[in-house]
């Protein structure tokens, strides 16, 4: 199935730019969307870019489109309204899929797979980030709309960082343009208070990554995560080895004094964090929720 989200015009901004209007014009037709947001005097290939981004508010089911042709939001208003709040509402809505039939599901795959990729995502040419997951993840598939392509690619590198999953640099000196830093802390942070005892409670690290595995399918442990790890890395054992992905969005919030991570001297299930130079912070078995 096709993702909305992946095409290039369905960007973070436009959908944010749809749903505000939605929410100012209350009740409006389809009609007075489009020609509000693509006024047909202006364009020559029929709305295409503005149905496509209302495609994607409809599958991402942000907006309903009611039997007498109005539209309207499928939340309250204030949940739109700021870009954080719209990002929040937007990860609960689109990440997490695990279904192959949900028009998000894609999104989510890609990006289990990129994060399970760790270090060698600065390693790629920007033409591996398609051949390498449609070699790894789409053998035998030959529905060519479910196959990645540089304009998907391009399409989830955006989402990917509005909803979380890292932040974008352009270097100077790798073999690729912009780069998609993996970092899962808008992630965590996001679920934080469904991953932790809001009173502060100190608890394992397995028990927190247990947790992580079933609320975020596309980080460590989760069942995309693993499918991924399992089609990529080719029987390379994880163990209690964390992703880079996620290692460097527990730093950030530990940093942040969000979280405290923790290792205790008698603890021995313990958990490798992904090396990073500069940071004391090499293995944890312990994890709390700051209290506010």
């Amino acid at each position: 199935m096709a993702n909305e989200l992946l095409i290039g015009q369905a960007t973070p901004a436009r959908l944010h730019a749809m749903v505000r209007l939605i929410s100012r014009l209350q009740s409006p037709t389809k009609k007075e969307v489009f020609d509000l947001m693509q006024p047909l005097a202006l364009v020559s290939d029929q709305q295409s870019a503005v149905n496509t981004i209302f495609t994607a508010a409809k599958n991402s089911n942000i907006i309903i489109e009611n039997p007498d042709n109005t539209i309207t939001l499928n939340c309250e208003a204030s949940q739109l309204e700021s870009l954080e709040s719209f990002r929040s509402n937007m990860q609960k809505r689109v990440l997490g899929i695990t279904d192959q039939n949900h028009p998000n599901y894609r999104l989510n795959l890609y990006s289990a797979w990129y994060i399970t990729q760790n270090e060698r995502v600065f390693q790629f040419r920007d033409k591996d980030f398609e051949t390498r997951f449609n070699e790894e993840l789409s053998q035998g598939d030959d529905d060519e709309a479910r196959k990645f392509n540089s304009t998907k690619f391009n399409g989830w590198r955006t989402w990917a960082a509005f909803l979380g999953l890292g932040w974008l640099i352009r270097p100077r000196l790798i073999v690729q343009g912009e780069i998609l830093v993996p970092c899962a802390s808008n992630r965590l942070r996001g679920v934080l208070n469904e991953l932790l005892p809001i009173n502060g409670q100190v608890i394992r690290f397995s028990v927190f990554a247990e947790r992580l595995s079933e609320l975020c399918p596309e980080l460590d442990g989760g069942a995309l995560f693993t499918y991924c790890w399992e089609a990529s890395r080719r029987g390379e054992q994880r163990g209690h080895n964390l992703s880079l992905a996620l290692s460097t969005g527990l730093r950030q919030l530990h940093d942040s004094r969000e979280i405290e991570l923790s290792r205790q001297a008698d603890a021995t299930d313990i958990w490798q964090l992904y090396p990073a130079e500069g940071h004391d912070l090499k293995q944890v078995t312990h994890i709390r929720l700051w209290e506010k």
